[in-house]
Parts: C-alpha cells; sequence; structure tokens
C-alpha cells in the first residue's frame, strides 16, 4: 500500500514549486479526506486496499508541501525550528493516533467507523486552516514536465544522502515492523483484547521519539544517525526479549529504548536551498524519499511470510517459550521436577 505514498512523493515532489505550498497540500488533504470516506463505506477487502493507497497517496502528495512551507515559515532567529517541527510532529502524531485510535475503538461507539470520520473532519478542518497561512510562493509555468518522477540530490548534499540511506532504510523498516507487530504483543503478554493496550505501545514507541528528537536538536547528524540505528535494534531486541520472556517490562522498556532511536534520527529531516537561498520542495523530498523507501516494510511482508510458510519453526519457538514459562511458574511455587515426599523418599 505504501507504493501508493511513494508514487505520489516521486511525481508531486516538485509542484509546490510551481503551484504553491498551499495547493499542494490543501490536494493531498482532499486525497485523505476522500481515503476516510472509503474506510467508512467499504464492504469488502478490496475497498479497504483502495481507502490504503489513496491514504498513502494523499501523504506522498502532502509531504514535500508541508516540509518545505514548515522552513518558510521559520523564523530568522532560529531557521532550524521548521526542520525539527517537521521531524518530531509525524512522531508525535503517530503515537497519539495509536493511543486515541485505540481508546475510541475500545470505548467508542460505532468502532469500525467512528475514527474515520473524526480524520474525514480533521482533513476538512485543515484546509480552512491553511487558507488562511501566507504561501510565499508564486506561481509558475512548468508543473506539467515537474510530473515527471526523478530524484534531484544537491551535489553538496550527496554524500550524505547516499551514505545515511542504509542506515535510514533499515531503522524505519524495522520500526514498521515493530509498529505492525507491537500492538499484537502487548494484547498477548497483557492477556487482554483492548485496542488501548496496543496503542499505549505505540505511544511509548514514537511519543518518546518525538521528545528525544526535540532534545537532541542541535547534535551532529552522524552520531545522532549512528546512535538512533543501534538503538532501534537494541530496543526491538529488548521487546522481542520480553515476548519470550512474557515480560511486560521488557516489552514497553523496549519500545522506549526503539523510540529514543527514531528520535535521534528525526533532525536528519533537514531543508535543502538552492544556490539563490530558496527553498525547494523537490529536494525537501530527498529525506522524505528515504523513509519512503522504507515505509515498503519488506521486513513486514517477509515476516508475515515466514509465519505462514514456516509454521513448524515458530511452533517450535512457541512450544520452547510455552515450557520456559511453565518451569518458572513451578520454581516460583518451590515445586522441582523430583519433590521429596513426607517420608522424605523422592517421589517422581
Amino acid at each position: 500500500m505504501r507504493i501508493g505514498g511513494l508514487g505520489a512523493l516521486l511525481t508531486t515532489g516538485r509542484l509546490p514549486d510551481h503551484l504553491g505550498r498551499r495547493v499542494v497540500l490543501a490536494a493531498g488533504l482532499v486525497v485523505e479526506a476522500a481515503a476516510m470516506l472509503v474506510f467508512v463505506l467499504a464492504g469488502d477487502v478490496t475497498a479497504l486496499y483502495i481507502g490504503r493507497i489513496l491514504a498513502a497517496a494523499g501523504i506522498g502528495i502532502a509531504a514535500g508541501a508541508v516540509s518545505a512551507w514548515l522552513l518558510d515559515l521559520s523564523p530568522p532567529s532560529d531557521p532550524g525550528l521548521g526542520s525539527l517541527v517537521g521531524g518530531a510532529a509525524p512522531l508525535l502524531g503517530l503515537g497519539a493516533g495509536a493511543l486515541l485510535g485505540g481508546v475510541l475503538v475500545e470505548y467508542g461507539p460505532d468502532p469500525l467507523h467512528l475514527v474515520f470520520w473524526l480524520l474525514a473532519a480533521a482533513y476538512a478542518a485543515g484546509l480552512l486552516v491553511i487558507s488562511a497561512i501566507p504561501d510565499p510562493v508564486l506561481r509558475r509555468p512548468g508543473w506539467v514536465a515537474s510530473l515527471r518522477p526523478t530524484v534531484d540530490v544537491p551535489a553538496a548534499a550527496r554524500p550524505i544522502f547516499l551514505g545515511g540511506l542504509p542506515a535510514v532504510i533499515g531503522m524505519w523498516a524495522l520500526a514498521g515492523l515493530y509498529l505492525s507487530l507491537g500492538p499484537s504483543l502487548a494484547s498477548q503478554l497483557l492477556a487482554t483484547d483492548s485496542r488501548a493496550a496496543g496503542g499505549v505501545v505505540i505511544l511509548a514507541l514514537a511519543g518518546i521519539g518525538a521528545i528525544s528528537a526535540v532534545v537532541v536538536r542541535s547534535g551532529e547528524r552522524n552520531r545522532l544517525l549512528v546512535g538512533g540505528s543501534v538503538l532501534v535494534i537494541v530496543g526491538v531486541s529488548i521487546t522481542l526479549m520480553g515476548q519470550f520472556l512474557s515480560s511486560v517490562a521488557l516489552l514497553y522498556g523496549g519500545s522506549i529504548v526503539a523510540g529514543v532511536g527514531l528520535g535521534l534520527a528525526s533532525p536528519l529531516r533537514s531543508g535543502n536551498r538552492t544556490p539563490g537561498g530558496t527553498r525547494t520542495a523537490g529536494r525537501l523530498g530527498r529525506g522524505d524519499l528515504r523513509s519512503g523507501l522504507s515505509v515498503l516494510q519488506c521486513p513486514t511482508v517477509l515476516a508475515g511470510a515466514a509465519v505462514t510458510h514456516h509454521r513448524p519453526c515458530a511452533d517450535s519457538l512457541r512450544l520452547w517459550r510455552d515450557r520456559h514459562r511453565a518451569r518458572r511458574d513451578l520454581d516460583g511455587r518451590g515445586i522441582t521436577s523430583r519433590s521429596r515426599s513426607p517420608l522424605g523418599e523422592r517421589s517422581d
């Protein structure tokens, strides 16, 4: 489904430089609102796929315009503020959205449709808000030619872009795998089907990521990228350990560690300028492109295929885990495999 978002980003990434930030962002919001209505009216799986593709495409259309507009609105006293917001806000929205969505599904009326109605209303409100924000970009010709897919990385930024590309793709793809499985793991360990419990896991990951992005905003880029990658791997490892050991503390602790790692890399979404000093959405979209490549989430797809086609291996791991749990429970009760009878004789 993320292919729709990547395709939209590649084709519409330069449109804000020709049509203005407001027009392109408004188009993205309209597509997002339409996707929510498709979800509301969906009667089969095909409609859900269509809605998912539209939602990803809407994000792809809006990404370049939002990034460039945030930099346009950055005050001269703090020119990096727009870049900071562009990196931290998606994480904060992801965490808050997962928690609020889980709460609404669990406790609100009409759990299958309420969230989508509210999101459609939020996108409609966004159209009104952006109409009052100044757009510094004047329309200029060439917007049709700008739809040709292209990846234009400035020569000065090329070494940084290519050097950080594998780490960013791997980190966000691994995070995508975590986001896909985290809520299920929480429900299993807590022995509950509460959707809110799954939302807390995502909040622990993404909410902490947003906070850490703000804290480390002035750090050195390469160190942040390396440190963030390591922390994401460590965090996911702790989470998996919590699953095997049936430890809720390890599950949420791993979420927090991985969230810090994601936050360390978020300030890397910095803006670019042309030689004349103007900000361009096309070049700003290169940071989003790296994330776009990662959100194809190949690890998630491969993991699903592995569980489906290699179930014996999964069953063996589950059996080992259950035996470990049973042994731990017996040890906790003071029972050994060869306990003594009241007469002092061994009994099997």
